[in-house]
């Protein structure tokens, strides 16, 4: 009886090895309930050496809370920081057309004035583009590391989960092809 007691528990320590492996190697550095702390993504930013990649629905958040020229904080303009030791911000959003909320119009346009403003004082190393099909994932890429997560029609991007993975695993590759791909079709307005 004994014997079998401990080759069942022999099993169940593979099965849990051989889970953890798979979960390994989607190489998740963090799981985000939820993706609202400015600190934590005011952190990534400060260390980006060089690049930093944004897919999202408007981007009003990220440009408030990290490009705000008005602000006397240094903490709300991290982005300029970064732009200043040259690191190359790609943004990309969905055009006006396929954005579900009045309030999204309204934060597109903001956001619109905003990117144009940023691009035409560091027009080497920030640009800003549009695709035509409604949003379905927001990425948040800068170096070697990324934040994914959903777009849910209805619900803020800060109030849905993200996973922070490394850009060397598959998982992150298909979301870096991803942006990639869109990047190459997206147009500038």
């Amino acid at each position: 009886m004994g014997l079998l007691i401990a080759t069942i528990q022999y099993l169940i320590i593979i099965d849990e090895r051989i889970k953890l492996d798979k979960i390994k190697a989607l190489k998740v550095k963090n799981v985000l309930f939820h993706r609202a702390e400015q600190g934590y993504y005011r952190g990534l930013i400060m260390e980006a050496k060089l690049e930093i990649n944004v897919m999202g629905v408007t981007a009003i958040r990220l440009l408030q809370d990290f490009a705000n020229s008005n602000s006397i904080s240094t903490e709300n303009k991290v982005i300029f920081e970064a732009l200043n030791r040259n690191v190359n911000i790609r943004i990309i959003l969905p055009t006006k057309d396929y954005l579900t909320s009045s309030e999204d119009v309204v934060n597109y346009d903001k956001a619109q004035l905003i990117m144009t403003a940023i691009h035409n004082t560091y027009p080497k190393n920030f640009n800003f583009r549009y695709f035509d099909h409604t949003p379905a994932h927001s990425i948040f890429n800068f170096d070697e590391e990324t934040i994914v997560g959903p777009v849910i029609p209805g619900i803020s991007s800060k109030d849905t989960p993200g996973i922070h993975i490394l850009n060397s695993s598959k998982y992150a590759k298909t979301y870096l092809d991803y942006f990639n791909k869109e990047w190459e079709n997206a147009k500038t307005i």
